[in-house]
């Protein structure tokens, strides 16, 4: 939505519904405000299953609903981990 808007089809997802099967306890910590969120994500995408279908029966991978997604919020985390990522580098 970020950067191919082009490519969205939002009316394919109408009565789509999420399937990701996580741990109601891990869901609520990859909330993007919780203060740990970094290292948590880091950590489950090291432990995650490495076949989708252990996880979600349709092959969708994703934690949130992206008729929810805000174009504006995600800009600012775009560039928040490109400025991350810069100063990385330059260390």
């Amino acid at each position: 939505m970020l950067l191919f808007p082009e490519l969205i089809e939002m009316w394919r997802i109408n009565d789509w519904t999420p399937t990701l099967q996580l741990d109601k306890m891990l869901m609520g910590f990859l909330d993007l405000d919780h203060e740990d969120y970094e290292l948590i994500e880091q950590d489950r995408a090291a432990c995650a299953e490495p076949n989708l279908d252990d996880f979600t029966p349709r092959g969708i991978y994703g934690t949130n609903d992206p008729r929810t997604a805000d174009v504006d919020e995600a800009q600012l985390r775009y560039e928040e981990r490109v400025r991350f990522l810069v100063n990385f580098i330059n260390i």
